[in-house]
């Protein structure tokens, strides 16, 4: 199951990281969360809403999100498996009128049946790690 988890993780990052909001169809949607999907993105920081669920909440987080950033990009630093979670580092960089972001977050993901469940981002590297010590 271990690997299933990190491919589903996998598969979402690469996918995400070239679609358009446009693009986030149900068909696609489907095919990297469930329907039930939790996203819990890094919000204080940035004046989002703390929650986004199901594919609706999906494609309004993602044109919130990318609506702020003149450009953005988050490249995986790290990816391991936590008992049932995925723990990811990553090093994010944008650009919001000449204010620039260049820092390292994580998340931490859960998946079944090959889709994810639910991602909680954090504004840190190492606040998926202290999330699970929570648990």
């Amino acid at each position: 199951m271990s690997q299933e988890n990190i491919q589903a993780v996998e598969r979402v990052l690469a996918t995400l990281r070239y679609t358009t909001p446009e693009e986030l169809t149900d068909e696609l949607l489907e095919q990297l969360f469930a329907p039930d999907i939790e996203w819990l993105p890094v919000a204080r920081e940035l004046r989002l809403a703390e929650r986004y669920e199901g594919y609706e909440g999906m494609r309004r987080f993602f044109a919130a999100f990318l609506g702020i950033w003149d450009k953005f990009d988050a490249r995986v630093e790290g990816l391991r498996e936590v008992g049932d979670h995925v723990v990811t580092t990553l090093q994010v960089t944008g650009d919001r009128h000449g204010v620039f972001l260049d820092d390292a977050w994580s998340a931490l993901w859960t998946s079944q049946n090959h889709r994810v469940v639910r991602m909680e981002g954090f504004a840190s590297p190492s606040g998926a790690s202290e999330a699970l010590g929570r648990e």
